[in-house]
């Protein structure tokens, strides 16, 4: 649980209603009230976690769920604080793979070796070799479209980032988390674009992806349609009702 403004009131959740047209995971993002110790907190909002329960109801068999261990960009960031310089170190290159779930995953023969094909196929992503091979092409190039619709990027950042194998397909999925929508803005201008002259430890992913003539060929033909009208005013009128509900309660406690 966190405060509704931490990721931007609903804007966080309507990028994950968004994602969830397009068939892209995403972590279930909603709002309670919450109470400790009968004491009402107020209204929070409320994050799934990274587990089978997530995959399930979203449609897709249980497999591992991947991160980047982000360990040495808080060490980076405090050894800059001190010495008024970044350590010139490859944090991105170095940073260690490791599955959600650790302990049930390498317990789990059917999961350790799955996790295992997918940190292969994540070390080969970070190399930007044979992603063609590596990433479920239509559904990356529609959570890039997504968040173009959006004008959001902090989750490209690699460290932000986390991923599903897919036991089926043997490809890796994107998961949509972290969006920091606080900064929401519409445009029409490409994130692939967006993020060229951003240092490659900052984002990581859209340089990796940007000269691959597949994958933006795709992402295009995705923009097209979530920039469309059509897209938007349906996502509008489906959640109409929902939005009205939250926004009307988010709106009486926090005054706006």
């Amino acid at each position: 649980v966190q405060s509704p403004v931490t990721r931007g009131f609903m804007h966080e959740w309507a990028i994950h209603e968004a994602f969830k047209e397009l068939d892209i995971i995403t972590t279930r993002y909603n709002f309670v009230q919450l109470s400790v110790n009968e004491k009402n907190w107020g209204c929070y909002a409320l994050e799934s976690h990274f587990d089978k329960i997530l995959l399930e109801s979203q449609g897709r068999r249980e497999g591992p769920i991947l991160k980047f261990n982000e360990k040495g960009v808080w060490e980076a960031n405090l050894y800059s604080f001190d010495n008024d310089h970044y350590p010139n170190i490859d944090i991105f290159e170095s940073s260690v793979i490791e599955p959600f779930k650790k302990g049930r995953t390498l317990k789990d023969t059917t999961l350790k070796r799955q996790f295992n094909e997918a940190k292969n196929l994540l070390h080969m992503y970070r190399s930007g070799v044979d992603i063609e091979k590596v990433l479920d092409l239509d559904l990356w190039a529609k959570y890039y479209a997504i968040s173009e619709l959006f004008g959001v990027d902090h989750h490209f950042i690699w460290h932000n980032q986390r991923v599903y194998y897919n036991p089926v397909t043997n490809l890796l999925e994107p998961i949509g988390f972290d969006c920091y929508t606080n900064n929401i803005y519409w445009r029409e201008e490409t994130v692939l674009k967006h993020n060229e002259d951003k240092l490659n430890f900052e984002v990581g992913f859209p340089f990796l992806l940007q000269n691959n003539a597949r994958f933006r060929e795709k992402f295009n033909e995705a923009l097209k349609t979530t920039l469309s009208d059509t897209f938007v005013n349906n996502i509008v009128t489906r959640y109409a009702h929902l939005q009205d509900s939250i926004g009307t309660s988010l709106g009486n406690e926090f005054d706006f």
